[in-house]
């Protein structure tokens, strides 16, 4: 890296990004980070950023990418604040149609549908009979008749929010990322679980991980309030 001062910042230093910077390995800042205007910060596939630091402000551009086996991580501590007028955005590999879709939750929030399919218009898996209708779509456990859903570009779906800790079913063309953009969560995210019968999946419920990172599954399900009504594959 090239700092300012010719030396490795302090503790305590604020760490400014004035140029597009890539992270390529586990990376723990403690102190007050800056993106700079008009530059990117970029993590790469298996590579993260946790922050611990009071506030990380980005003003320009962060971007986490992932692989068919590996994805970024940035990892903001509950108590820090993220503030900033940048955005953040995250390219989510999806498996293709042909190898058997994804069953994915988006990492960003406050996504619609419409700006997601439009974003990714050229790699979103669309019906050969209709190119409006995307491999989109969350699953319903609808009493009458459970199923995944498709997304129709072009209709009231447009504007359905892509929800933090939901679960969609979603291709690619041919094993793609998917750009998703939004914010990022730090703070715990509830999802309902609902329960519509005991036939036909109708008390499947399809959830996901609402954050830019890994979780720690076991630690999920201790602290799940419905854990012993949960029936496990």
């Amino acid at each position: 890296a090239t700092w300012m001062s010719g030396s490795v910042p302090a503790s305590g230093d604020v760490i400014v990004i004035n140029h597009n910077v890539s992270i390529n390995s586990y990376v723990e800042q403690t102190s007050d980070f800056l993106v700079s205007a008009s530059n990117v910060l970029s993590i790469s596939p298996g590579h993260s950023l946790k922050f611990t630091g009071s506030t990380f402000t980005n003003n320009g551009g962060v971007l986490m990418t992932s692989s068919s086996s590996t994805f970024s991580s940035f990892i903001p501590s509950t108590s820090s604040t993220l503030d900033g007028t940048g955005g953040y955005e995250y390219f989510r590999y999806t498996n293709s149609n042909t190898n058997g879709n994804d069953l994915i939750s988006p990492p960003l929030s406050n996504d619609t549908f419409g700006a997601f399919a439009t974003r990714n218009n050229a790699n979103l898996f669309s019906d050969s009979g209709n190119a409006n209708i995307k491999l989109f779509g969350p699953f319903t456990t609808s009493a009458t008749a459970p199923e995944y859903i498709e997304y129709v570009v072009g209709t009231d779906d447009d504007s359905e929010s892509l929800i933090s800790g939901k679960g969609y079913r979603g291709a690619s063309v041919s094993g793609n990322n998917l750009a998703y953009q939004g914010s990022v969560l730090k703070d715990d995210v509830s999802a309902s679980i609902i329960n519509n019968g005991e036939t036909d999946f109708k008390s499947w419920n399809l959830v996901g991980n609402p954050f830019s990172s890994y979780v720690n599954l076991p630690l999920v399900l201790e602290n799940s309030t419905t854990l012993d009504s949960l029936d496990p594959l």
